[in-house]
Parts: C-alpha cells; structure tokens; sequence
C-alpha cells in the first residue's frame, strides 16, 4: 500500500476515526487539533511513560519505551508507549540482545476502558507493527489505564485483526479524496476538543431540515 500512496497515518488517529469519522477528517484533511481538559490529562500521563532512554531489565524480562514502529503494509506509524521483550526459546532474535524474545505491546491511557473497542484496535495496530518489524506472530498485548490503576490484556484474534485492517482501509479512502465526513448520527459532541471548529449543532440542524424535505416529496407535496 505504501508504494502508491504518498502518505502514512499515525496510529493515534484509529481511535479519532472509531469516536467520530467527522473528528478524524478534520484532523487529518484540515489539520485540525484542538484541546481540552481530556488531552492535557492524557499528554500529563505519557510524560510519565514516554522516556526514549528507559530501559528496564528485571530476570528474563525487559521493558523499552517509546518504541518507533511501521507497517508498510497498514499504511501506518506510531510509536509504543512501551514494547516488553520476555526471553524465550520461541521467540526471534531482535538484534540488540543476545537470545530469542518474544513481544509484548503495552499501551498507557488516562481514564478507564472504552465500550468502543478503540483502545483494543490501536494496541493490535502497534503490534501488527511490530509483527512485520520483527517476523513475528504476537498474540496479547496490555493497556494499562491510569484511573484504575490496572493493566487489562488484550487478545489479538483474527476477528479483531479483521476489523482493524478495515478500519484502516476506509481511513485511506478519507484521506484519498480529502472528504470532510458528516457528524454520525447520535454522536456525543459534548467533551469533543473540536466542537467549536465542527459545529456539530448546525450539521444537526441541516440533516433535519433535509428529513423534512425527504418527507415532503414522498408525501407528494413538492416535487423532486
């Protein structure tokens, strides 16, 4: 994918794309960003974890941090808020160390998990990364949540894998044709770092002015 396309998406912007297809298009085809009380809690978090120089080694047990990681076959880039390397006779030579190893991704997030699943799908993206990086098959990953305080496991089945290589597919086809996406319906606009740039309200009106319409012309009452 990457040899006919002149562009890579950060794997940060699955999650933008899963909570609102509007939210991601603004950030990706009109650079908008945006800030709130939300992201500046998140950014306070990841300046605990985000130290490229840490390198911590406990028995058979290591841990790096922010690991740089691609896949040209995504069409992705990101980078691990940490990448655990366990000793291991299965596992694959990673170059810096001596023995096998096999790889664990471990994602840090402010609040508590999500019923959308975005934080599960951006985990499984660092660790497809890390796939093709390293020749290797990776089963379960870790997201450690910071309200809670608990790190959750999460397994990489193929049904899961399914839905992000679509996901990732459709956030292509967004970008391809520089399309600006509608506000989905009953979306929560409310905590959206960009509400004054997107307006949801008045694409909420517009969609109801255009369901009456609709009704209109079904009922016969204007013409098409």
């Amino acid at each position: 994918m990457s040899t006919v396309l002149d562009f890579q998406i950060p794997i940060s912007m699955i999650k933008q794309y899963v909570y609102c297809k509007r939210r991601f298009s603004l950030m990706m085809i009109d650079g908008e960003w945006g800030s709130n009380y939300k992201i500046v809690q998140g950014d306070l978090l990841h300046e605990k974890v985000d130290n490229p120089f840490y390198d911590e080694k406990r028995g058979d047990v290591f841990r790096s941090r922010s690991v740089p990681v691609y896949s040209d076959t995504l069409n992705i880039y990101g980078v691990c808020d940490m990448v655990e390397f366990e000793k291991s006779e299965t596992g694959v030579n990673i170059g810096t160390r001596e023995g096998l190893w096999n790889l664990k991704p471990v994602e840090y997030k402010n609040g508590t998990r999500e019923k959308s699943g975005a934080d599960e799908l951006q985990l499984l993206a660092q660790a497809v990364c890390l796939e093709e990086m390293f020749g290797v098959k990776i089963e379960t990953g870790s997201i450690f949540y910071g309200k809670n305080k608990r790190r959750t496991e999460v397994d990489f089945n193929e049904q899961r894998r399914d839905q992000l290589a679509e996901i990732i597919a459709m956030m292509n086809q967004v970008i391809i044709k520089t399309e600006l996406l509608r506000v989905p319906e009953n979306q929560n606009c409310s905590l959206c770092s960009l509400i004054e740039i997107c307006l949801p309200r008045a694409f909420k009106k517009k969609r109801t002015i255009e369901k009456q319409i609709k009704s209109l012309v079904s009922q016969g009452n204007i013409n098409a």
